[in-house]
């Protein structure tokens, strides 16, 4: 018994580590030239907190869109309409695909040609393809970090790893 539960874990690191080396370290764009900056749903504020600072940073034309689907106090200051360049919509459905449409959907009608994506650095990996399959737009993803505890990130780390297996099997929704 003592023999097995050795080998799992053996193999389970060996299998786990580079995968989760993989997720980890998805590379990250510069946001020069941008026509707009899309934050990904969810997260525990440093989505938006990132989203912010590169879309202040950007050209004044430049729009920030934000995927409500997770609500939080920030996102709801953000997004009382007081700057016609915020657009807070929903996606459908609330899911990475669904934002991944819809953000080619915003593209289309604004005519957008490179997009600055925001999302936590264990989702970055999985949303940037995710994104790129499903949009007909120049992706430049950003890390905006994460801020969660060791066992909570074990968790995300694991979802995006599943996510990613099922990835060749997942259409965009329309």
């Amino acid at each position: 018994m003592n023999r097995l539960f050795t080998a799992i874990a053996v193999a389970a690191l060996a299998l786990g580590l580079p995968a989760a080396i993989y997720v980890a370290s998805a590379p990250e764009g510069t946001p020069s030239d941008i026509d707009a900056v899309f934050v990904h749903a969810g997260g525990t504020g440093e989505r938006i907190e990132r989203g912010l600072h590169v879309w202040q940073n950007s050209p004044s034309d430049t729009l920030l869109v934000l995927s409500e689907a997770e609500s939080t106090d920030q996102i709801r200051r953000w997004c009382r309409g007081d700057d016609p360049r915020i657009l807070c919509i929903p996606p459908r459905p609330e899911t990475t695909l669904g934002e991944a449409v819809m953000l080619d959907d915003i593209a289309r009608d604004m005519a957008l040609q490179r997009v600055a994506i925001v999302t936590s650095d264990y989702h970055l990996r999985r949303a940037t393809l995710i994104d790129e399959r499903c949009s007909s737009i120049d992706v430049v993803p950003i890390s905006a970090g994460n801020e969660v505890g060791a066992i909570t990130l074990v968790g995300k780390y694991l979802h995006e790893l599943g996510g990613l297996v099922a990835l060749p099997f997942a259409e965009c929704p329309r």
